[in-house]
């Protein structure tokens, strides 16, 4: 099933979602809650990565010109590495 449209093909809200919950394990005191906010911005990542792959790979046809995979964010850009998924 896909969902066209949505955010889930929307790689600029996966990394505004990441730097948020980094901003906010920024404000966190208790280690083990920082460390899971942290974790949470890892996944978000991950998301963003897979997202934009996805929206990379579509034919150029069903691409917008006018939507940016690259995201522009009010403070320093968040560094991601985003791997190859090795096939099993």
């Amino acid at each position: 099933m896909t969902v066209s449209g949505s955010i889930l093909d929307d790689p600029k809200h996966w990394l505004e979602r990441a730097e948020e919950a980094r901003s906010i394990a920024d404000q966190l005191s208790d280690p083990d809650s920082r460390r899971m906010m942290l974790r949470i911005a890892e996944d978000y990542e991950r998301w963003f990565c897979r997202c934009r792959e996805r929206v990379r790979s579509r034919p150029a046809a069903s691409s917008s010109p006018s939507r940016q995979t690259a995201p522009i964010i009010g403070r320093a850009p968040i560094r991601i590495g985003c791997r190859q998924r090795r096939s099993i």
